[in-house]
């Protein structure tokens, strides 16, 4: 993905979320990309929907890939 692309993204679930939904701090995203294997792959940013409308609405209209985790932290 280019950074057009993740900015235009960002923007979007932004509009959607909220600002405060949307985690893009260096040290989160840092501990969130970490693994148990070599990898080079970085998260991009958190998304913490707070609805299941909200989850279909980033699934179904971001056309990029990701990965759906869970948390119970809110």
């Amino acid at each position: 993905m280019g950074r057009a692309q993740l900015a235009e993204a960002l923007a979007a679930w932004q509009g959607l979320l909220g600002e405060d939904r949307v985690v893009l701090d260096h040290k989160t995203l840092s501990l969130a990309s970490t693994a148990t294997f070599a990898t080079t792959a970085r998260v991009a940013a958190l998304l913490r929907p707070n609805s299941t409308a909200q989850v279909q609405a980033i699934a179904l209209g971001s056309g990029l890939a990701w990965m759906a985790c869970s948390s119970s932290q809110t």
